[in-house]
């Protein structure tokens, strides 16, 4: 079977028992875009996979972060992670 282009960004980020506990997508070589309720906490390494290409699995830290608010207003910006893949770890689409 081959791996459309839309399956190369999908990812998966998992818990300290590599379970998943959400989703994300590859916006460059070493970014990627996740909602910040699936960071346990700032600060820790953030382990992450391509679940449709392979099980290798790959660091992040968070490199912007804006969190889940009680009360947000239409234009205020919530519920966002940027990951940056660690050193070594750049994720090459083939």
């Amino acid at each position: 079977m081959s791996v459309s282009e839309r399956e190369k960004f999908i990812v998966r980020i998992l818990d300290q028992n590599n379970k998943p506990v959400g989703a994300g997508f590859l916006i460059s070589s070493r970014h990627v875009l996740t909602c910040s309720h699936v960071i346990s906490k700032p600060g820790e390494e953030i382990t992450l996979d391509f679940p449709l290409l392979s099980q290798k699995k790959y660091k992040a830290c968070i490199k912007v972060q804006f969190p889940p608010k009680v009360s947000a207003g239409p234009d205020d910006i919530e519920d966002i992670a940027v990951l940056d893949i660690v050193a070594g770890g750049r994720f090459t689409a083939t």
